[in-house]
């Protein structure tokens, strides 16, 4: 008996120590309460009263508690006599035993367990029983601009991220990612407004300030295990985001030490996956559910594949695998041709202004819905219809679902378009500064561009130079398979003679528009992204100046200087010098996620616009965004119209090979109007260096 005690004891105080504590002292309070009692029973017999043990024993627990006091307990004969004063003294003796050793002991016991249950939720243990939220699993330097992306639904949304380890850092990195949006957004708000009125001029920025909406819960935990999933109600999440994990935010730094942590990282994205698409692949799961899986390299995207063909199930899953750097790289090859487009899509991807909507449609030929569309609505703009899974999408620019369905009840005088239909897009001399993840994708499509638009001309439509250090260059084999690259010139980042005598060289022998990428290296350290960039800006911005103090009719119109940087946070810095466009690669991607975890369809169409086609003699097949120069794309220039009219115009007198829509104008000043809203509400008096954004083939 002894030894079954001693043991049980024993497993008790490992696994319980507060509780064997309390559970003690209450023993020791009970023992001493029924001590008590029996010595005051003893004092009240030798006074004559006689009282069961039971009864005296309830009304000692009475008096404890302040129910009844001391004269129901003790006949008091008199003040000084000795039984009372006894009596007095166990009564105090037990009270403040209680008071002192149990109720603390009590207390102490809670408390303790108040402070584990507030750890056991900090620390993510405990189940979530969610739905309708956003998973974001992993965390990277993309993860952020996801998040604060979805200010600007001004929605309420609920965010889970789980991670494997730094919850305390990432809160921080929301939450001043948050602020800082907010200040800026509500800040410039205020400066937009501050010609008005103060009444008025405030309840403006009442009615349009940014609020923050969200709610964000970060869980920290083994990320690949079954439970932690589970606990995050992954299976009934409205979308779910699979980040490549990162153990620098900023990259994972270019050399053979880390080549074993980035072979692990490709691994773990297959492995979390599959993990993932088991759970939503569960009867019980929620239906139709987009799995968004970032992806870096080939490698990881064909297996992700085999995945997707032994995973996915048809109306619980769909997996859409998104090839990062092939992604990004097709937008830089667009930006660096036509800078204009890096206003176009920055409103387009966002939920800022005008976006990409789908819906169903009967309708399976492409002119045909164009027309029908055309002939009965004005809020918004038809691109164009696919067949995904034996499902026709039809895919607009809007600036909400409604403005889709409106039907147009006004009417408007058609007018007639003097196109250009041998249109051709000029020479244009491309320098890339640098090197990133993105290169070669960026180059990919260059060449396409060129392969495209070339026509019956001898010479290249882009002429390529890359300037990059030797490390660099050796890791892309010197863009030997790039035709349209006339030349590598290797100098690093204190080469500036180099670099400054070659950049100064293309721009005096040109007379075509020059654009100057500036790449920021995405494979280093964290402290060292962008850092380049702000040295070949420095080198840039000297060049230019050279040019214009020796020839002061030199004009900077012909030069764009197009920078991508990773972190947000730098725009700011080099927002005083005068760069044409900047790019944020990062917030792109972070934005396409978004949208394709509520609109998944839209992934088939941007990877179709995004990418130029490689046709080698074959007919053009899909359509991209273009801008084009007023005074080049009509053969005579248009009287001013409404929006309406030139829309319907501009289609009708494009060739059916060709058909065009014409969806916003750029001012000279590069001031973008994107014709969404009421198409007969506004018009267009155009002039030849105004540029028109216009979907179509070519």
């Amino acid at each position: 008996m002894y030894r079954k005690f001693k043991q049980w004891f024993c497993v008790v105080r490992a696994k319980n120590p507060a509780r064997l504590v309390l559970y003690t002292i209450f023993m020791i309070n009970v023992a001493i309460l029924l001590l008590t009692t029996l010595l005051i029973m003893i004092i009240q017999y030798c006074k004559g009263n006689e009282t069961g043990f039971l009864l005296q024993t309830y009304k000692m627990v009475l008096m404890m508690i302040g129910a009844i006091d001391i004269n129901d307990v003790i006949d008091q004969t008199a003040i000084w006599d000795v039984h009372m004063v006894f009596s007095a003294i166990f009564y105090l003796f037990l009270i403040f035993t209680t008071m002192i050793s149990f109720t603390g002991a009590l207390i102490g016991y809670l408390t303790n367990k108040i402070s584990h249950y507030v750890e056991y939720s900090n620390a993510g243990a405990h189940p979530l029983d969610l739905s309708e939220h956003i998973v974001i699993l992993n965390w990277n330097n993309r993860a952020a601009e996801i998040i604060n992306d979805m200010l600007y639904k001004q929605k309420r949304e609920l965010i889970v991220v789980l991670v494997q380890d730094g919850k305390e850092n990432i809160e921080t990195e929301i939450k001043d990612r948050l602020s800082d949006t907010v200040r800026k957004e509500n800040k410039q708000l205020s400066v937009q407004y501050k010609h008005l009125p103060l009444i008025q001029r405030r309840r403006i920025i009442s009615e349009n300030r940014l609020r923050n909406k969200l709610t964000i819960i970060v869980r920290q935990g083994d990320i690949y295990a079954a439970e932690r999933l589970i606990d995050i109600s992954v299976g009934q999440a409205k979308s779910i985001i699979i980040l490549y994990p990162g153990h620098i935010y900023c990259g994972i730094k270019n050399d053979s030490s880390n080549q074993v942590d980035k072979e692990h990282e490709d691994c773990s994205t297959v492995k979390l996956l599959m993990q993932v698409s088991e759970i939503a692949g569960n009867e019980t799961s929620r239906n139709n559910q987009p799995i968004i899986v970032e992806i870096n390299n080939d490698w990881t995207m064909e297996l992700v594949q085999h995945i997707i063909q032994q995973k996915q199930k048809s109306g619980k899953s769909n997996i859409i695998a998104v090839p990062v750097n092939h992604i990004l790289g097709d937008i830089l090859a667009q930006v660096i041709i036509m800078p204009e487009l890096n206003l176009v899509y920055n409103e387009l991807f966002s939920y800022r202004g005008a976006e990409f909507f789908t819906k169903t449609t009967e309708e399976t030929d492409e002119i045909s819905f164009t027309e029908k569309y055309l002939a009965k609505h004005a809020n918004a703009l038809p691109l164009t219809v696919m067949n995904n899974n034996s499902v026709y999408t039809g895919y607009y620019i809007a600036v909400n679902l409604e403005d889709i369905n409106t039907v147009d009840t006004e009417t408007s005088v058609p007018y007639t378009a003097d196109l250009n239909n041998e249109y051709q897009i000029e020479e244009k001399s491309v320098i890339i500064l640098g090197h990133s993840s993105k290169s070669l994708a960026l180059l990919r499509g260059l060449s396409a561009f060129d392969k495209e638009w070339r026509g019956q001309r001898t010479s290249p439509v882009l002429d390529v130079t890359v300037i990059d250090d030797e490390t660099g260059l050796t890791q892309n084999d010197h863009y030997s398979d790039c035709p349209i690259i006339r030349k590598c010139v290797s100098a690093g980042i204190f080469d500036k003679d180099i670099i400054c005598k070659e950049v100064s060289k293309i721009i005096s022998n040109t007379q075509h528009n020059v654009s100057i990428l500036i790449l920021s290296d995405d494979t280093t350290d964290c402290d060292d992204t962008d850092r380049n960039v702000f040295t070949h800006l420095i080198y840039i911005q000297s060049v230019i100046n050279a040019k214009l103090h020796e020839d002061p009719s030199f004009s900077r119109n012909r030069i764009d200087i197009i920078v991508e940087l990773c972190n947000p946070k730098n725009a700011d810095i080099i927002a005083n010098y005068s760069i044409s466009y900047v790019i944020i690669s990062n917030r792109y991607i972070s934005r396409l996620f978004n949208h394709l975890g509520e609109k998944e369809a839209l992934y088939y169409f941007l990877t179709d616009i995004l990418t130029y086609d490689d046709i080698n003699g074959k007919a053009i097949g899909s359509k991209e965004v273009y801008s084009k120069r007023v005074g080049d794309f009509f053969r005579t220039m248009p009287v001013k119209v409404s929006v309406w009219q030139l829309i319907r115009a501009v289609y009708m007198a494009s060739p059916p090979e060709n058909k065009a829509i014409v969806i916003g104008y750029l001012s000279v000043d590069k001031q973008l109007t994107l014709f969404t809203g009421n198409q007969h509400s506004y018009s267009l008096d155009l002039k030849p260096d105004d540029s028109l954004v216009i979907f179509s083939n070519h």
